[in-house]
């Protein structure tokens, strides 16, 4: 998540707290998690643990216990120009957003702008944050030819059982960030796409509502689409 304060933090969490701050994935596993974790670190400097501002004063000059809380501590991403803070955490939202090939684009042509200025210090910075995204963007597999922003429902039920579940395919540039998926109960008298449309309108409606793309497929015909 990236919390909603002056300087927000970003790090993992399974606790949505309805306080403005924004949650993204699910991502597809947590290995697939970490990397972005791992990648943010790289690109951008910032810590990706539950540190706030009032630890991080209270714990300088202490012996650190967390390697990640060591960098942010040593790079002072705390005491970082409000401007440039968030510029950082702007790009953050793009890459948990998927939009990796935005946020290159973007990169390169800040790179440009450093080094017509002579700034090169600055844009070998930028050039090793490009660099991380880069890498971590192609490790993103393609599952459409073009560079949509998709999400794909679908559902399946078992009469057996009398369970349904509902399936969620994330897909941002055309490349698969996510899956996510919720079994369905009490379901009986229910049509498949009444059911499909409890899951659609459960996802967006919860926390998972900073990043509804521009596409949306749908398994099954519903029949009110007004909530999306």
């Amino acid at each position: 998540c990236i919390t909603k304060e002056t300087k927000p933090r970003v790090f993992p969490t399974r606790t949505v707290i309805k306080d403005g701050s924004k949650y993204y994935g699910p991502y597809d596993s947590v290995g697939a998690m970490k990397r972005m974790l791992e990648t943010i670190r790289k690109a951008f400097g910032l810590c990706t643990c539950a540190v706030s501002q009032k630890t991080i004063d209270k714990t300088r000059g202490v012996p650190k216990w967390h390697s990640c809380f060591d960098d942010y501590l040593e790079n002072c991403s705390g005491d970082w120009d409000d401007e440039v803070y968030q510029s950082t955490i702007y790009k953050v939202d793009r890459m948990l957003n998927g939009k990796t090939d935005q946020l290159i684009r973007e990169l390169k042509d800040e790179m440009q702008i450093a080094s017509d200025a002579l700034a090169y210090e600055e844009a070998a910075q930028i050039r090793d944050s490009l660099e991380a995204v880069q890498h971590y963007s192609k490790r993103m597999k393609m599952v459409v030819s073009q560079k949509v922003d998709r999400d794909v429902f679908a559902i399946r039920k078992d009469e057996e059982i009398g369970e349904a579940c509902g399936v969620l395919f994330k897909i941002r540039e055309g490349k698969m960030i996510g899956k996510f998926h919720r079994f369905l109960k009490n379901i009986e008298g229910l049509s498949m796409g009444e059911m499909l449309q409890s899951f659609v309108e459960d996802y967006y409606t919860g926390q998972y509502t900073a990043a509804i793309p521009d596409e949306v497929y749908l398994s099954h015909e519903i029949e009110d689409v007004e909530p999306l």
